[in-house]
């Protein structure tokens, strides 16, 4: 499946006249394929004009042009949130999802289509994603300690704190985090994604503690390592940082980018319809 446009709806009467006057703009900037200074113009009209559609679906498009996968989740979120009934935009959100490696919530959400909207257009197609996540996650999962049938919420759960460090969503995240906990406290990578919200939120003495926390329950973890060190250093603490570089060093712990991740060959990208 390949991922498309957003049809733009704009409804020139109700629209304030500097909105209305951007949004025409970037429609114009966006048939040149101007892409970097209609994101300029579209960004600077959300902040201003926050929770507008017509807004966050022209940059839904701009984002997809630009080949920004990140910016396209980050805007498709929004929108979903002020139209969670549209069957375009919570399959452009699936798309997203997938493009982002969060495959458990891209599943999740797939199939959620599926069972609203089973005869849409592109459903066949959403069908063939799903049976390739149903495939592999289950093997994937357990390698990382989840059962794919038990803790499938769990596992949802958990994405959604890696979008919301993403996103910025700090708040919402650390309240995820404290659920995980209390569901599985042995489970240490919302841990490590907590100890960066404190790390960006300037807490650096929360986020050393918290790093010193997953040690204690895994002592070779590769992230918790990195990030400790990282954060010593920042705090001036060199003497402290520097023998943990060599048990970092010596580890044998796997790691990887993300804590669930399927080759991309082997999912097929999903739609936003146009």
């Amino acid at each position: 499946m390949s991922k498309g446009h957003h049809p733009t709806r704009i409804d020139p009467i109700n629209l304030p006249r500097r909105l209305r006057d951007g949004l025409d703009e970037a429609a114009s900037l966006l048939e040149k394929g101007k892409t970097a200074e209609v994101l300029e113009l579209l960004e600077d009209l959300d902040k201003h004009h926050p929770n507008q559609t017509y807004v966050l679906e022209m940059l839904v498009n701009a984002y997809l042009d630009s080949n920004d996968n990140h910016g396209y989740l980050r805007t498709l979120r929004k929108l979903h949130r002020l139209t969670p009934n549209r069957a375009e935009v919570k399959l452009g959100l699936a798309s997203a999802y997938l493009a982002n490696g969060h495959l458990v919530l891209a599943l999740d959400t797939f199939r959620e289509c599926l069972e609203r909207w089973p005869q849409h257009e592109h459903a066949a197609e959403a069908r063939k994603a799903v049976q390739q996540l149903e495939e592999g996650l289950p093997k994937v999962l357990e390698d990382g300690g989840l059962d794919f049938e038990k803790d499938f919420d769990f596992a949802c759960q958990h994405e959604e704190v890696q979008v919301c460090l993403d996103t910025g969503e700090f708040g919402r995240a650390k309240s995820l985090i404290e659920k995980l906990q209390r569901q599985k406290p042995g489970f240490v990578a919302p841990l490590n994604n907590l100890s960066q919200i404190l790390w960006l939120e300037g807490d650096l003495p929360s986020a050393i503690a918290t790093c010193q926390k997953v040690l204690t329950i895994e002592p070779d973890n590769i992230h918790a390592l990195g990030n400790l060190i990282r954060y010593l250093y920042m705090s001036g603490k060199k003497e402290e940082a520097t023998p943990l570089i060599e048990q970092l060093k010596a580890s044998k712990a796997e790691a990887s980018e993300r804590w669930i991740k399927l080759p991309k060959r082997s999912v097929s990208s999903a739609t936003t319809p146009a």
